[in-house]
């Protein structure tokens, strides 16, 4: 295994640890405040922590292999937007809860991050 693939693996876990504390803040939600509360604190996760691992995902993945990351990089980067925007509207209850909803379906790129770490490590570890 190469430095290039090594420093992406080590991005991956990253980002994987933060979906994982995502979806926590964001499936604990239940009242208005608390919907106020997940809107702030991914904002704060997407902005100071995950979006600069994307950024080395998309630069080491891109170099590796580019098609299956673009995908669920786009996944992410559209997930980081609805995160954004929601923030921007967290005073409005019914824009929150529905952005919190298109947010929680951003998961749904999580099979093809797996598939295209299954690719990856089949690749170039075995």
């Amino acid at each position: 295994m190469t430095w290039l693939h090594l420093l992406h693996v080590i991005f991956l876990g990253l980002w994987g640890g933060i979906v994982a504390s995502e979806t926590v803040v964001e499936f604990s939600a239940k009242s208005d405040e608390d919907h106020r509360h997940a809107a702030r604190l991914h904002y704060w996760i997407d902005l100071l922590v995950e979006f600069p691992v994307l950024l080395g995902i998309l630069a080491t993945g891109g170099w590796l292999a580019w098609r299956i990351a673009l995908v669920v990089l786009a996944v992410n980067f559209w997930c980081l937007a609805l995160v954004v925007r929601r923030q921007r509207h967290r005073e409005d209850p019914k824009a929150v809860r529905a952005l919190a909803h298109k947010v929680r379906s951003a998961w749904l790129a999580v099979p093809l991050a797996g598939v295209a770490l299954y690719l990856g490590l089949d690749r170039f570890w075995f």
